[in-house]
């Protein structure tokens, strides 16, 4: 005979089992695979009859599975949402994991057109950052108000692409991003195309203004003050030899603020300088730029450093080392 938990806990199944006959992520069923629709073109032309293959790993049954569909004469494949079932891990705590890849195949290569790997169950969860950006009209973010993943996809993009994987990292926002040759027009990951454009652009613009902040604060040099560098104590600074931007920029509230033509970004950068020392003679000295944090507009760039932004090194802080 069943006993009163066992009841109740078929019933809860049984519950759950009918939700989910109409949502994914509710009841039992789990989004492993948001629908996807994509177009496959080369130099412009589409591409009919390429193979295209959809593979995901559904990690809580160690299951992998593998879907294939062919482009039609416009270029156009699509995958409908894939979904698993999952009892246990309702009442389990886990992180979920599920990697993910489309491949399209072409004239014998491989075309990586998205590799990500989704931590969530819920249907377009893939793609959740973009939900802030409500007041932004591109064909993919309208295809995810609509519920479903727009891959366009330009095949010769991965020839140009200096990276030989021709994987492109487009983020959603500073921490989550899809690896895909396809054009994504995420808005974060343009608006930081955009501030690499401007820093690259407006470089002698930004050096001025790390050369003012360091000629004007004394404690923009307190990093001298530890053990290894006693050679530099009461060193003052003379002037930027160089500066070496590298990274990407990343943004700050930016999805508060992407109507705005101002952005706040985060740099990092190496900094050769000229220090004077209490001797009176004068040496060189490599310092680290660590996310700090510069206003740009179009009329203006502003210097917002945090404390202790410049870092130096003991074991790098001579310039004729190598920095590898």
């Amino acid at each position: 005979m069943l006993t009163r938990l066992t009841a109740a806990m078929i019933c809860l199944v049984l519950g759950m089992s009918a939700m989910a006959s109409s949502n994914a992520n509710r009841g039992m069923t789990v989004s492993l695979f948001s629908e996807v629709k994509g177009r496959i073109t080369l130099h412009g032309e589409p591409i009919e009859g390429a193979l295209v293959t959809r593979e995901y790993t559904f990690t809580w049954s160690d299951k992998k599975r593998t879907e294939t569909t062919y482009t039609d004469k416009e270029g156009r494949f699509s995958f409908d949402e894939a979904t698993g079932t999952m009892i246990l891990g309702r009442f389990l705590p886990h992180e979920p994991v599920i990697p993910q890849a489309i491949v399209a195949h072409h004239q014998g290569k491989d075309y990586e057109v998205w590799m990500n790997s989704k931590r969530n169950y819920d249907s377009m969860g893939e793609m959740y950052s973009l939900a802030d950006y409500r007041e932004v009209n591109n064909p993919v973010i309208n295809a995810f108000r609509e519920g479903y993943i727009l891959l366009e996809c330009e095949l010769a993009s991965k020839e140009s692409n200096t990276d030989d994987s021709g994987l492109i990292p487009q983020s959603f926002n500073f921490y989550s991003a899809v690896y895909s040759l396809c054009d994504m027009q995420f808005p974060y990951q343009q608006a930081v195309d955009r501030a690499g454009l401007a820093v690259k652009a407006r470089s002698e613009a930004l050096i001025a203004q790390i050369d003012a902040y360091l000629s004007e604060n004394s404690d923009a040099l307190s990093g001298l003050n530890q053990e290894g560098l006693e050679s530099y104590t009461g060193a003052t600074f003379s002037r930027i030899d160089s500066v070496r931007f590298y990274g990407d920029p990343s943004l700050n509230d930016h999805s508060e603020h992407y109507t705005s033509k101002t952005v706040s970004v985060d740099l990092n950068a190496e900094v050769l300088m000229l220090l004077s020392l209490s001797n009176g003679s004068s040496l060189k000295a490599r310092a680290w730029l660590s996310d700090a944090r510069f206003v740009i507009s179009p009329e203006y760039i502003r210097f917002e450093p945090h404390i202790n932004a410049f870092v130096f090194n003991k074991f790098n802080i001579d310039p004729t080392e190598s920095i590898d």
